[in-house]
Parts: structure tokens; C-alpha cells; sequence
């Protein structure tokens, strides 16, 4: 429904622009072609008055010139015979030619010639609007034009010229009266074949922008189907836009989210799966000392043992519960490092000071094991970085004890640390008493993974916070196999300024 809405939506506001925009040229088209014919009538209009009143008045001048020169009655009578029947057939043929009223009047109004008497034989009387214009014509002795409006009959228009003799006097009047032409419906009706074009352009210009809205939408529910795709979580549909707009590149973004997505799943899973496997390992770490002091606990209470019997129960359970403990405290402190609430405290740390005082903590055991920790580095004491100090003396001893559990006694511990530009390197190497390789080192730092070894104190926890504390820093952390069975533990930590972390 969604769909079809938008094509509606689309579709119908073109056609309403298109609507009013023909709507509009046509209402513009009509005014100018009416307001033009009107200027053109109006024009015709006083150009006609003009010249029937020139044309009288140069008749009437000729004539009176004529009769001054006759010398009898005879031919003066036969010369205004004359110049009446000139004036009547001139008069006769404007009629004829023009649809228009045309009134001649003398000076006190009274009407010599109309253009609808021909059949008649007195001419018609002036009418109401006719005795107006020429009462203003008397009174101005001027050409009076009455535009559409100023009249009774407000679509007819009106021309008055006063007629004059040589002298300049006054002796009669021409009007004309004309019903206004270029009315809208009349445009209308002449220009049908101008209208059904537009119509049909109009037609046309709509189905064409049906087209358009159609094409426009189809990326549209291309993506829509594709995001209906996502939402089911179906990652492997495709999505093409082929457009160079910005729904192509919106397009480009639902790739991109489609693809995070994928990923996003994958992480979830491999996540799920490791929760699952971390439960596992963690019921089967804890079953075994869970075991032993239940086991323990019943044979204390029978009454079968003797007092030395009963005091090597006791410390065999002590020792399973301060392991129990250990691993309980292991599992509380990688939960809180995993943990996107945890933040370490930024302060700002000499690598060298944390080495020297982990170094401290383990002297006892590496005396008792006859190790030797050869501990080298080019800081100086101003070389500092933001750091957790705790939580990287932490770090240390764990490295300390993994290189010193793994080696055989008389063995020495190399660390090494050396700066650069724009990072700190943590180096810790020893030759392990167990065969390596590189694809089992790389499992090294996943929880609960010891290698092959099995007969050393520790739940395999401890790599893992080591880990856990480097990318807390923003380093990196790795195991390398070296000859001679060395092996080396490597952090990169960046130098950075920056105390949030």
C-alpha cells in the first residue's frame, strides 16, 4: 500500500502543477489576446470617427468654397444637392463595412444620418448613451472617447468628434458606438483548436509523468524490499541501484549497513559460541575442586582417619580452595575488564617503574627457582604515557609468572623495553620447557587455553586478562616463537596524550 501511495502521491501532484500551470498560461494567454483586441478595436473605433469627420468637414469646406464661387441660386441649390449625395453614399458604405452605431448630428442634436435608416426613412434618434457623448463633445469642442465602463451599457464603448466648418465653429457631431469585442467566451470559442491542444498536450505531459513517478519509485521499493530482506534477517540478498543520484548512494549506505549487519551477526554468534564454550570450561574448572572438597569433606566425617591422616585432608582441601579462590577472583576481574562500563584510571606512567616493582613482587619465587630477570630500557625518567599503573602492574606480573612457570630453573628472563616515536614496546622472552608452535600460540590468549601443558598451577585465565588489560591501554598484544625454544611476549602500547581511555 506504502508503494502505490507514493506513485499516487507523485503522480497527482504533477498533474495538479501541470493543471495549474496550463490553467495559468491559458488565463495569461487570454488577457494579453483580449486585451489586444481590445486596443485594436478601440483604435479602429477612433480611427473611424476621425475619418468620417474629416471627410465631412472636407466636403462641407469644398462645397461652401463651391457655392461662394456660383454666382447663380440655380447652381448653388444644384452644388448642396450634390454634396449631400456625396456624403450619403460615403455614409452608405462605412454602414456597410462597419457593424458599428454611427450617428451625425447637427448642432442642436438633431440627426442627419444614422447607419441603420437605409431602410428607413427618417434616421433613427440618438439614444440615451449617444445624447452623453454628445453633450460632452459640445462641451469640451473636443474628440471625446468613452472607454468600456464608463458607459450604462458597460460593454459598449463610445467615440464623439465635433464637426467644424473653416472657421473653426461647431456645426455638428459624428458619434460612434460600438459593442466591446474580445470577450473571454468569444476567445474561447475562436480559439477551440488552441484549447483541445493544450488539452491533449496536457494529456500526454500527465501520462508521460506517470511514466516518470513510476521509474522514480522503482529504486524506492527496490531498497524497501531489501530492508524487508534485513529485517528478516536475510543477509545475502542484493541490492543494484542504478541511478546516479542520491538514491544510489543510499543505496551504497543499505550495502554498507547490510554488510556491518553480517558482521554484527557473525560477531553474535562466534560471541554465543563462546559464551557457551566459556560456561563449559568454566563448569568443568569449577567441577573438579568442587569434587575433591565434597569428596574430602566425607571422608572427614567418617570417623575411619587417623589425627596425621585427618591433617593431610585438611591441607589438601586448603590448597583447592584457595585454587578455587583464585579462579573465582580470575573470572571476577576478566568479567569487570570485558565489561564497556569498566573504565581504568588515566594517570601518567614510567613503563620502567612498573617492570622494576613487578620484578619486586616475584623476586622470592624467581630465587626459589634460581631465575634471573635481565631487564633493559632506553626510557629516561621523563618518558612517560597515560596509563593505569595498577592495572599495567598487573600486567606485568602475569607476564612475570607465565615466562617463569613455563621455563626451567637457571633459566634467564629477558624484558626489554624500547620506545619510539610514536609507540612503547614491552618485550618478555624465555625458552620454554614445552614444544610450541605458532598456531597454538595464537590460541594462547582465548580463556582457559594452556597449551599442552597440564601439570602447572592455574586455570588459564591469566593471558587472557592480559590481554583484556593491553587493549584496555589501546595496544596490542602477541606471541612469538623464536629458535632455541624461545619465545617472546610483545605489547605495542601508542604513545598518546589523550588520559581518557
Amino acid at each position: 500500500m506504502t508503494k502505490r501511495k507514493i506513485v499516487t502521491r507523485l503522480i497527482r501532484n504533477y498533474t495538479i502543477i501541470l493543471v495549474l500551470f496550463a490553467g495559468v498560461m491559458l488565463t495569461i494567454f487570454f488577457t494579453l489576446l483580449n486585451k489586444q483586441e481590445s486596443e485594436i478595436h478601440l483604435n479602429q473605433l477612433q480611427e473611424q470617427g476621425d475619418t468620417i469627420a474629416k471627410n465631412i468637414e472636407e466636403s462641407q469646406i469644398e462645397n461652401e468654397e463651391r457655392a461662394e464661387e456660383s454666382t447663380s441660386r440655380h447652381s448653388r441649390m444644384r452644388h448642396r444637392m450634390d454634396r449631400q449625395s456625396s456624403t450619403q453614399s460615403y455614409l452608405e458604405l462605412i454602414s456597410r463595412l462597419s457593424n458599428d452605431d454611427i450617428f451625425i448630428v447637427d448642432d442642436f442634436g438633431n440627426p442627419l444620418y444614422s447607419s441603420n435608416h437605409m431602410n428607413q426613412e427618417e434616421p433613427k434618434e440618438l439614444d440615451e448613451e449617444g445624447r452623453f457623448i454628445l453633450d460632452k463633445v459640445q462641451g469640451v469642442k473636443e474628440p471625446v472617447f468613452f472607454e468600456k465602463g464608463t458607459l450604462k451599457d458597460n460593454n459598449r464603448i463610445g467615440y464623439g468628434v465635433p464637426l467644424k466648418n473653416k472657421e473653426g465653429n461647431v456645426y455638428g457631431s459624428v458619434i460612434v458606438l460600438s459593442t466591446k469585442k474580445g470577450s473571454f467566451t468569444q476567445s474561447l470559442a475562436d480559439y477551440r483548436l488552441l484549447i483541445w491542444s493544450l488539452l491533449i498536450a496536457l494529456l500526454i505531459t500527465v501520462l508521460i509523468s506517470i511514466g516518470m513517478a513510476k521509474r522514480f519509485v522503482k529504486p524506492i521499493h527496490e531498497m524497501g524490499e531489501f530492508t524487508d530482506e534485513l529485517i528478516k534477517q536475510n543477509y545475502q540478498s542484493s541490492l543494484d541501484i542504478k541511478t546516479k543520484d542520491e538514491l544510489a548512494e543510499l543505496g551504497s549506505k543499505l550495502i554498507v549497513l547490510k554488510n556491518r549487519l553480517l558482521n554484527a551477526q557473525k560477531e553474535q554468534d562466534n560471541k554465543e559460541r563462546s559464551q557457551k564454550l566459556f560456561l563449559s570450561q568454566i563448569s568443568h574448572e569449577l567441577r573438579t575442586p568442587v569434587m575433591v572438597i565434597k569428596n574430602s569433606l566425607e571422608t572427614l566425617n567418617d570417623d575411619f582417619l587417623n589425627e596425621f591422616e585427618r591433617k593431610e585432608y585438611l591441607s589438601h582441601l586448603m590448597v583447592e580452595i584457595e585454587q578455587l579462590n583464585l579462579l573465582v577472583n580470575d573470572l571476577l576481574e576478566l568479567s569487570r575488564l570485558q565489561s564497556t562500563e569498566f573504565s581504568i584510571v588515566a594517570e601518567e606512567v614510567n613503563l620502567n617503574y612498573v617492570v622494576e616493582d613487578g620484578i619486586r613482587s616475584y623476586r622470592p619465587i624467581l630465587i626459589q627457582k634460581k631465575q634471573v630477570v635481565n631487564f633493559s630500557s632506553n626510557l629516561s625518567e621523563r618518558d612517560v604515557f597515560i596509563g593505569d599503573y595498577q592495572r599495567l602492574l598487573q600486567l606485568i606480573k602475569i607476564l612475570i609468572d607465565n615466562a617463569s612457570k613455563y621455563s626451567e630453573k637457571d633459566q634467564t628472563i629477558f624484558i626489554v623495553v624500547d620506545k619510539s616515536l610514536d609507540e612503547i614496546q614491552l618485550i618478555i622472552s624465555n625458552k620454554t620447557n614445552q614444544r610450541l608452535n605458532q598456531s597454538e600460540l595464537n590460541h594462547l590468549f582465548e580463556a582457559f587455553n594452556r597449551g599442552n601443558v597440564q601439570n602447572e598451577n592455574g586455570h588459564g585465565l591469566g593471558l587472557t586478562i592480559a590481554k583484556q588489560i593491553t587493549k584496555r591501554h589501546g595496544g596490542a598484544i602477541s606471541f612469538n616463537v623464536l629458535e632455541n625454544q624461545q619465545v617472546e611476549v610483545r605489547i605495542k602500547f601508542p604513545l598518546k596524550k589523550e588520559k581518557k581511555l
